[in-house]
C-alpha cells in the first residue's frame, strides 16, 4: 500500500482503497 503514496493516478488508489475495505469486511 505503500505504493500509493508515490503520485498512482485517483483510479488506481480507489480501486486500492476499494480493495482494502473489502478485505477489512472480510477478515
Amino acid at each position: 500500500m505503500a505504493k500509493a503514496s508515490q503520485g498512482w493516478d485517483p483510479g488506481a488508489g480507489c480501486y486500492l482503497n476499494f480493495l482494502t475495505n473489502f478485505l477489512r469486511l472480510d477478515a
